[in-house]
Parts: structure tokens; sequence; C-alpha cells
């Protein structure tokens, strides 16, 4: 099925009362239960014009429910519920939802009409034998007038197959062709002999015929200093059938001579450690799906002597109290700098002044931070007026570390007979000392390579073609010290340098177009971009950004159904192509929106989340645990963007996901990544995608 059909289905049935044959008006009950604090509840929709105060609902004590029985004509109605006057939510117990609002959907229906029931395999099933059986029940409704079999379609991936349906036991039944292993969809539609059609079913089902172990990444080399509490966290980890990993098993292989550092939380995903000693440290994971291991791989870690930049936080007693009208009782930090944990930073008031203190080591930048207040509160600093939002209707404080005496690096790549000279001699310290010079290699690089040199490096040229990335950490006596990656592209012996550390040349004076391909011509498609691609040249444009061009319900699109493909709204991906190759032959470069964040609630992998809380695509989102605090919905989303649901950052087959998506486009050829919601994706996820595109 495609996308845009999809997005068009027409897919929920309401719960229906005993109604008289041929009655014209048929009751639904609608119910919804809140947590509390809700005042209002009304329901909203076709049927009613949106009102937002003529259908109220009734709080009933007994079932905790807001309840309302209406009468509708028979028809397909979107609706949604309306919390005490502001906030128009979805229906969060109706599996089904469509439209460019994803608004709840309700088929009302004389019970003359058929319907399609329980159909095999449910969504999200994993089919681990092929052929199998499909079959869905068929309801006759009160007419009984029977399955119209040429008009009934059973379809995998919108190839039609045979079926056979047994009238006595209402079964459509189907045997699929041999499948390949991965996501395949099942489609059935049909009506009966008197034209009354059934709402179509689907399922998304994953093919697993032949288990295959993980595949692992323990990530690139890592530079960091002694003393630094250091993340592995560039593994890249995927699951070629979908699986779940059930463990991680990391251990430290070497490290420096004298050195007693330990790797903490050694079976999570991403362990850490603290180096205690100058040198080399070298850790090995390997993962299971609970059935296969995965190959051992290796990554590693180089430790030098950093100086230390600490910066001062403080929170006092009364400007909390002011706000809350509550004391201090205990106070942690919590930011970009620790993973946003709000325990593990604590914070003290040593001389009882009133005044909580804590000291962090940052290097200069600019940080984002809250504090977390008596295990509850997560408070912005009363102290701090720079503010950026939080994405959940609150704002972050903003720490700017300006103290910066790092060695300022230059480096020149050079070219000799059969080798690199990367020459760093005109590097200068800000204060005068003398400098030290110390070069790594990547553990990933395609083979190690002879290095000599201080100041400058001289590289034999690599007989393996790839991407070799070569570290520079530049420090003086007192420990200041800066750092530099290089990445050398190699093919056929023919190589390029890159300053990977740095943007693009080009970057620092672009003069940057946004554009909504849907409004931005006549045609409202990719072509109508290309063909205005004098004008944007005739107004001194040298680079242009697309805002999401992906499938997608929304009219923005920035609700993706699909990360690999263009809108059909938009064209073809040879369209595409085609504005990438004009736009560069016009001197223009091309930024694509991005979004890692969330999919549409359209998105085929959600819907079946939703759906089966025990299917393969269940582990992609996060889901809400309302054990202790009731809540509306059952999933998570920044905002009021209930139509984008948050990708679930700890499973690696997401990230896996998503950097296979960036790098899809970055093989089109385009120029660079605008990232939507970015504040909602874990950092250390960016720094692995930087990587993987470049």
């Amino acid at each position: 099925m495609t996308m845009q059909g999809l997005r068009n289905q027409l897919v929920i049935i309401g719960l229906l009362t005993s109604i008289a044959f041929g009655q014209t008006d048929i009751p639904v009950t609608f119910h919804l239960k809140t947590p509390p604090g809700v005042q209002s509840v009304h329901i909203g929709g076709d049927f009613n014009n949106w009102s937002q105060t003529k259908h109220p609902l009734v709080y009933d004590t007994e079932s905790g429910q807001w309840t309302i029985r209406l009468s509708l004509p028979a028809g397909r109605y979107e609706y949604r519920f309306l919390i005490n006057g502001l906030n128009w939510i979805k229906d969060p117990t109706n599996p089904y939802w469509g439209g460019e609002k994803s608004n709840s959907i309700l088929y009302v229906h004389s019970q003359l009409v058929p319907t399609l029931k329980n159909l095999k395999p449910e969504t999200g099933s994993r089919i681990t034998n092929v052929p199998f059986r499909v079959e869905v029940t068929f309801w006759d409704g009160l007419g009984k007038f029977g399955l119209d079999e040429a008009s009934t379609r059973v379809m995998i991936d919108e190839q039609p197959i045979p079926f056979k349906y047994d009238a006595s036991r209402q079964l459509i039944r189907a045997w699929t062709p041999k499948l390949k292993d991965g996501v395949h969809n099942i489609h059935i539609e049909t009506a009966d002999k008197q034209g009354h059609a059934a709402i179509p079913v689907e399922s998304y089902i994953n093919v697993n015929t032949i288990n295959q172990p993980p595949l692992v990444d323990a990530g690139y080399t890592l530079i960091t200093g002694v003393g630094e509490k250091t993340v592995l966290n560039t593994v890249r980890i995927a699951d070629p059938d979908m699986d779940a990993i059930r463990s991680y098993s990391w251990r430290m292989k070497s490290r420096p001579e004298d050195s007693r550092a330990k790797l903490e939380q050694s079976k999570s995903a991403m362990p850490f450690f603290k180096p205690d000693r100058p040198g080399r440290y070298v850790f090995t994971l390997q993962a299971s799906d609970g059935q296969l291991k995965s190959v051992e791989d290796s990554v590693d870690v180089y430790a030098f002597i950093r100086r230390s930049y600490p910066s001062e936080f403080q929170l006092a007693d009364s400007a909390f109290r002011r706000i809350y009208e509550t004391g201090i009782d205990s106070v942690f930090l919590a930011g970009e700098f620790n993973n946003w944990s709000g325990s593990e930073l604590r914070m003290a008031d040593h001389d009882h002044d009133g005044i909580w203190t804590a000291w962090v080591d940052l290097a200069p930048g600019e940080y984002e931070y809250k504090f977390v207040v008596n295990g509850q509160y997560w408070v912005p600093d009363p102290a701090n007026p720079a503010r950026v939002p939080d994405g959940w209707n609150g704002f972050n404080s903003v720490k700017t570390v300006t103290l910066n005496l790092a060695p300022d690096i230059q480096v020149r790549g050079l070219f000799q007979p059969g080798a690199i000279v990367l020459d760093a001699s005109q590097s200068r310290s800000k204060v005068g000392h003398k400098l030290n010079y110390h070069w790594y290699q990547d553990i990933n690089n395609p083979q190690r390579v002879a290095m000599h040199g201080t100041d400058r490096l001289r590289i034999f040229t690599p007989q393996k073609n790839g991407m070799y990335f070569f570290y520079l950490v530049v420090s003086d006596n007192f420990g200041s010290s800066s750092r530099e990656t290089i990445s050398l592209r190699v093919k056929n012996r023919k190589v390029e340098i890159h300053n990977f550390s740095a943007s693009p040349d080009w970057a620092a004076d672009a003069i940057i177009y946004e554009i909504f391909v849907k409004t931005f011509s006549p045609e409202g498609t990719l072509r109508g971009v290309i063909n205005k691609l004098p004008y944007l040249k005739q107004l001194g444009v040298n680079c242009i950004w697309l805002m999401p061009v992906f499938p997608s319900p929304t009219e923005h699109k920035y609700g993706p159904t699909d990360f690999m493909s263009i809108d059909p709204e938009y064209g073809v991906l040879d369209d595409f192509r085609l504005l990438v190759q004009r736009a560069h032959q016009a001197g223009i470069r091309v930024l694509l929106d991005f979004i890692a964040n969330h999919t549409s609630d359209q998105h085929p992998f959600f819907v079946s989340a939703f759906q089966n809380k025990f299917g393969v695509f269940r582990p992609f989102y996060r889901w809400v645990d309302d054990n202790d605090q009731p809540t509306l919905y059952s999933y998570e989303f920044h905002n009021d963007w209930d139509r984008l649901p948050n990708l679930n950052y700890d499973n690696p087959n997401v990230r896996d996901y998503i950097l296979n998506a960036a790098v899809f486009w970055a093989h089109l050829g385009i120029d660079g990544f605008r990232c939507d919601v970015a504040w909602g994706v874990p950092h250390d996820f960016w720094k692995r995608l930087r990587r993987e595109v470049k």
C-alpha cells in the first residue's frame, strides 16, 4: 500500500448499541478517562461543526470516566475532546485516526453494512515461517447479502494474492507467497453482493525466517582528559531482524600501567569510566538478542592531562521560596553536561547561608541546565535571565563559559611522494608557552599506518580505500589544550584532506533562502523549485533550505510517514536528484530539513506499535508509565504535538534507522541538514550522525 493510500484510509468503527433493522440514527457512546484536575470535557467533530460548547461530557464518579451518548446518522466522522476549554486531544483509547490533523476517526454505519474482523496475523507480529496463512472474519451484516468475491482483494505489499472464502465459517483465507525477511504490509478489502463496502483492514508484520546476530560497532576513538567522566557513547548497534538487544557486555581489555580505572555500568549500552592515568584505554563490546551474540568489536580512548575550567552554579533558598512557597531540602544540578541526570551532581549549602552551590568543569561553550529541587521541581535558574524553550512548555537556563586559554591550532595538509604531511607548526599558545603535540589514529581506520613527527606528522599514503581519521591534541605545560580531527578520503591512492573539526568554508557567508515547496511555485512541486532556480540566483541566493519533502499527512511535512522517499504531492526521487544537480550547476547549495526526534502518528511503525503492545515496533517509541499518575496519552510527545510521537533513542534499532535515513539523503548529494527539534535528541547521537554523513 502506498503512503498516500495509508493516509487516506477510513478505519474506525464506533461502539454501537443494539438497533432496530433500518433505523436511521445510531446511538454511539463516547468515554474519556482523565487525570485529576480536569474540570470540563466537551466533544467536537464533524457532527457538531467542531463546537466547543454544544456537547459536554458528564463525569461518572463510579467509573471515573467522562461520558456522552449521541445519536448520529450513518457516516464517517472526525472528532476530538476539548479539555477545560483549552486543549483539543485525540481519543486516547481509539487506535484509529487520520487526516491532516490526525483527528480520531469514527465510522457510524447501519448494521446492514459488512465488517472485517480479527485479521491474522495481527499488526506487529513476527513471522518465522513462510509461506503463512492470512485470514479475516467477514461479518455479513443484518442483511446477510453474502460476500462479493469479485470485489474482494487480499494484498501483500500492494500485490493481490489468491484467496478462498469459507462461507460456513465466514472466513476469508489466503496463503502468502514466499516473502523475503523484512517488513511487509497485508491489506484486505471487500464488499457484499449489494455493494456495501466493508472498511479495509491491514497489518504490518516483520518476516524473520533466518535469525541474524546483532551488528556491533563499538564506536570511534575518543580523546578525553584524565579524571574526566568519559561515556562510551559513539556506538552503533543494530539487529537486522529488529529484535530487541537483550544484553550488552563491555570489557576493559587494556589500560595504562599503574591505572586502576574501572568501567562502570558495563552491562549497559553506554558505560563510562574516569581515566586516572594518561595513555590508551581499550574496550571490547559484544551484544546479544537473547539467542545470538554479535562479533566482538573494540574501541579505544586516549587520555591526557587537561586543565580544568570550573564553573559555579548557585541557587538561593529565598529565590526558590518566593516562587514555590517552600524551602529547599535537596537540590541537584542537571544539564547537557551530565545527560540531564537529576541525581548525579548534588549541590550543597556548606556554610548554611541559604545559597546552594556546585562547581563543574566545563570547556568553553554554552550549556543548558536546570535545578532539580526536593526531587520533584525541575526549575530554571531564577537568577539567570538567559533562557531557551525546553520543549515541555517551560525553559532551560543557559550558562556561557568564556574563559579559554587553549592553544590555537593551525593544520595544513601537504603532499609528498608516497606520503601526506600534516603540518601544525603554525599553532600558537595564547600565553606564550611551549606546545606539546600528540597524534592519534582512529581504531576504525581501514588500516593502521606508520606515523612519524611532532608538530609536522608524516603519514605514508594508505593502500586501502576508505575514510581515515587522525586526531591532534596540542597542549602546554599547564594542561591547557586544544584538539583537531583531520580526515583523509582515500580512493585508488588518491587522497583528499579535510579538517573534520571545521565547518565548510561556504557556510560562513551563505545566503540561505528557506523554501516551503508547496507554496513556493505555481506547481507546488520540486519541479516548480527547479523552474525558479534562475530567480533565486538573481536574488543572490547561494543556498536553499528545503522544508521537509518526506511523505506526511501534515501540510508542513514535519511528521514523516517514510524517511526515505518523496511526498507524492511534491514529485518523485528523480525530481529531487534533478533539483540537487541543477542547483549545484547554478552554484547553489542544498540543505534539507531533517527530522530525527519523531515520526508522524500515521507512520506504519507507530500505528502498529499503538495497536499491539507486544509487537516488534513497540520499542521504537517512548511510552508513558501511568501507574502513579494517570495521563491522557499512552505515548510521549513534546509540547502539544500529539501528532508527532517521540522516537525511543534508548533503542539502538531506532538510532540505526535514522542514521540510515541521513546517509540515504547524503548520498543524493545534499550539502547539509537543518535538524528539526535537535534538542529532543541525545547529543551523542548527533555526533555519530555527523561522523556518518561526513
